[in-house]
C-alpha cells in the first residue's frame, strides 16, 4: 500500500518555528455535571470545553496550573486559584484548540487514562504541538520514550523509523525535535530516535519528501529545511 503524503494542515496545529500565544479563554461557574463528560482527573473542580464541538473534560485547577504556565496565567486574570473550598467547577474553554490532543495530552500526563498508552504517531504530533502552544512539553518527558519505543512484529523488535511508513515517520520526527529542543543533552534516547528517523527522510527517494525539507516552498516550513541540512550535513561526513 503506498504511503500517503503527510498534511499538516489536517493536524492540530502546523510544525511552526514559532507558535502564537492562545487566545485569553472565557472561563464561568457551572453547577452540576453536564452529560458527555469526561473525566480526566476525576471530582475535578475544573471543565475544559474545547474545539468547535465543546468536548467537556474534568479535571482540576491544581492540575491545570501545574503542567502549563500559560492556563495558569488565563486562570490568574479570573482570580481562580481552586483553594477555595464552596465546591464550586469552573469551565475553562479552549475553542481553538483540537479536543482529541487536548485528551490526549491531560491522559498522558496524569495517570487512570489508559486510551493513552498506544498513541498514533499522528496523535502524538498532535499532543506535542498542543503541549508546545501551551508550554508544556516537560512534563511529556516521562512519556516520551513509551511514544518512540521499538514496536513488535513478525517474533521480532523493530526501531521506530523501520517499523512505521514514511509519513509516521515525519510525524514522530518533528514531535521528537520538538520534545529534545529546550534541553538536547537530556533525553538522548530521544535524539536518537529523532537522528534515525530525520536520516531515514533524507535518505529517502520520495520526492515529495526530499521537495520538503530542501526548499521552503509555500507549505513547507524553515525547521524542515534546518533539519534536511544538518542531517545531510552529518550524513556526508561519516
Amino acid at each position: 500500500m503506498p504511503i500517503q503524503t503527510p498534511n499538516p494542515e489536517s493536524s492540530t496545529t502546523r510544525p511552526e518555528s514559532s507558535q502564537t500565544m492562545p487566545d485569553q479563554e472565557g472561563v464561568s461557574l457551572v453547577d452540576g455535571t453536564p452529560e458527555c463528560e469526561q473525566d480526566i482527573v476525576s471530582d475535578g473542580n475544573l471543565v475544559l470545553i474545547v474545539g468547535a464541538g465543546e468536548k467537556r473534560f474534568r479535571i482540576t485547577v491544581q492540575a491545570v496550573r501545574v503542567c502549563s504556565r500559560v492556563l495558569a496565567d488565563i486562570l490568574d486574570q479570573h482570580n481562580i486559584t481552586g483553594a477555595d473550598n464552596t465546591g464550586r467547577v469552573y469551565e475553562l474553554r479552549l475553542p481553538n484548540d483540537d479536543a482529541t490532543a487536548a485528551r490526549n495530552a491531560f491522559g498522558s500526563i496524569y495517570p487512570g487514562n489508559p486510551h493513552t498508552d498506544d498513541l498514533r504517531p499522528a496523535e502524538i504530533y498532535d499532543v506535542v504541538m498542543f503541549a508546545r502552544k501551551y508550554e508544556m512539553i516537560p512534563e511529556f518527558k516521562k512519556v516520551a520514550p513509551n511514544w518512540f519505543r521499538p514496536r513488535y512484529c513478525s517474533r521480532r523488535f523493530h526501531p521506530v523509523h523501520m517499523f512505521f511508513g514514511l509519513e509516521d515517520c515525519w510525524h514522530l520526527m518533528i514531535a521528537a525535535y520538538y520534545m529534545f529542543l529546550d534541553d538536547p543533552d537530556e533525553l538522548p534516547d530521544l535524539r536518537f530516535a529523532f537522528s534515525k528517523l530525520s536520516e531515514r527522510l533524507v535518505r529517502d527517494e520520495n520526492p515529495y519528501y526530499n521537495a520538503r525539507l530542501r526548499e521552503p516552498v509555500p507549505d513547507g516550513h524553515g525547521i524542515e529545511v534546518d533539519i534536511y541540512c544538518k542531517t545531510f550535513f552529518l550524513l556526508q561526513n561519516t
